[in-house]
């Protein structure tokens, strides 16, 4: 199925007003294998970079970015990972039906409020801001569990389990009737009788956990920005899924993140490529934040780059470039060299 349209225009002057960055740089691979700091760096500024993405094992690669007037960025995957669901089955997300949460092909999301795994990313960030090397920290897999990507997506109803329902009922106040392991009972009475106070608690676990980076970056590092991976959903989308099943409040979140980055993958999610600039519209007016979109080389499917032409990425990258955005952020750069796609960023971002 065809998705494109053909590009629109970007003034130079407002592309030089934008963030362009590419994720992830380390480990250098392709026309970064071999190169040392500095010479990386010149080559990712000949491409009209300034921002660039770790996880970075020492100073050397961000010191040298940063002379070359590039910022760097690190990146922390949350609430995602079978990893977690095989070390810590309690993680694993309980359904309203009371079984626990099904493998979406390559996902696996966990259970947002388990107490250790939220203390062990904040160390895990906290470490990240000591260290000095990070100019942006991303939040990624900050949500409840869905593989939202596909045009029609599986919506779980989640999370039932103990952690979660004991949690709810001691910040709410609300009594639930199985005080046993009874998940689905639980789950029957909270959807009929305080489905609304339940979305709202849900979301606002999402928004203290950003709540609590934001007081450890300012904190440790108050330079820092804090950036969100954000899904690309409207309140129209799904019956406003965004905030029934993901607990992603856009405006609750604006008052603790300072980049919002939506993943606004049209190939995969079957919508044309207008879409990106309408979901960078609404992104900037519903938080008032500066948008950066992802700009995604499908590392799971990648048939989906099959036929694409030199005007359909350019039509992607001016669509993550509207709407108000202030930046675009293409990745991943290991699966970019030697691609259209990536002769097309070099035209459209390098030195004119």
């Amino acid at each position: 199925m065809k998705l494109f349209v053909g590009a629109l225009l970007v003034t130079v002057s407002s592309m030089a007003q934008s963030t362009v960055g590419l994720y992830p740089t380390f480990p250098p691979v392709g026309p970064l294998e071999n190169k040392s700091p500095v010479e990386q760096s010149e080559f990712l500024r000949s491409l009209g970079v300034n921002l660039a993405g770790g996880p970075f094992e020492d100073d050397a690669i961000p010191d040298a970015l940063r002379a070359a007037g590039i910022k760097t960025m690190g990146l922390v995957v949350l609430f995602q990972g079978e990893q977690h669901w095989k070390a810590h089955p309690e993680s694993r997300p309980i359904m309203a039906n009371g079984k626990p949460l099904f493998k979406d092909e390559w996902y696996a999301g966990v259970c947002p409020n388990q107490g250790w795994l939220r203390r062990q990313k904040l160390a895990e960030i906290e470490a990240m801001l000591a260290s000095g090397r990070y100019d942006v920290i991303n939040l990624d897999f900050i949500r409840y569990p869905v593989r939202w990507e596909p045009a029609k997506p599986k919506m779980p109803d989640t999370c039932y389990c103990a952690v979660c329902l004991r949690k709810f009922e001691q910040d709410t106040g609300i009594e639930l009737p199985a005080k046993t392991e009874s998940a689905r009972k639980n789950a029957r009475f909270i959807r009929a009788k305080h489905l609304e106070r339940w979305h709202r608690w849900r979301a606002d676990q999402i928004t203290n956990f950003c709540r609590d980076v934001a007081a450890i970056r300012d904190r440790v590092n108050k330079d820092v920005q804090i950036s969100l991976a954000a899904l690309p959903w409207q309140p129209d989308d799904h019956d406003n899924a965004i905030y029934r099943v993901v607990g992603q409040d856009f405006r609750a979140l604006a008052d603790v993140i300072d980049v919002f980055n939506p993943m606004s993958y049209y190939l995969l999610s079957e919508r044309p490529v207008t879409w990106i600039g309408e979901v960078n519209k609404y992104f900037v007016r519903i938080t008032g934040r500066p948008v950066w979109p992802f700009v995604i080389y499908p590392p799971h499917y990648p048939e989906l780059l099959e036929g694409v032409t030199a005007e359909d990425w350019d039509a992607a990258y001016s669509q993550s470039l509207s709407g108000g955005s202030a930046g675009l952020i293409a990745f991943p750069f290991r699966l970019m060299p030697g691609q259209i796609g990536f002769e097309v960023f070099q035209r459209r971002f390098g030195p004119r």
